[in-house]
């Protein structure tokens, strides 16, 4: 009986091990990230908050020419892209299990134009990002959400 219970915990034990080593891995992901209007792309922030299978976050920051590189643990994240003045790009639900690149993003400098749903995917996100003298324009289409205009 004490070496049947002996061997079930190593088993278990090994698993556990086994378990963490797949979890615990590590992927580089590169990419690049334009300002809108200019040719210097250092400082721009670069957020990795991972939601699953447990919460981590990274932060690099792009070169002048705007490339990053950052090593994760292997999950789902959450992406985040932003400069002071500028519109942040958050993309969601991103799964990383292998190195990747990523498509080039471009960041729209605050006070001015932009369009709901190609600068900005919502007419809540669009609202929220406003400053004033900002102008926000819905292209046509049909949009449900619910609108709060914080006034």
């Amino acid at each position: 009986m004490k070496t049947k219970r002996l061997f079930s915990t190593i088993f278990l034990f090994a698993s556990l091990c086994y378990l963490d080593i797949i979890i615990a891995q590590t992927v580089t992901i590169d990419g690049s990230v334009k300002l809108n209007g200019h040719t210097i792309f250092d400082n721009i922030k670069v957020l990795f908050e991972m939601t699953a299978p447990s919460t981590s976050v990274y932060t690099v920051f792009s070169n002048s020419d705007g490339t990053f590189t950052v090593e994760i643990k292997t999950g789902i994240y959450k992406v985040t892209y932003s400069k002071n003045g500028y519109f942040p790009i958050v993309i969601i639900d991103q799964a990383y299990y292998s190195n990747a690149t990523l498509s080039e993003q471009s960041l729209k400098p605050k006070g001015t134009c932009f369009f709901v749903p190609t600068d900005v995917s919502t007419i809540q996100s669009a609202i929220d990002y406003a400053n004033t003298n900002d102008t926000i324009i819905v292209e046509p289409g049909i949009y449900y959400e619910n609108i709060n205009f914080h006034g």
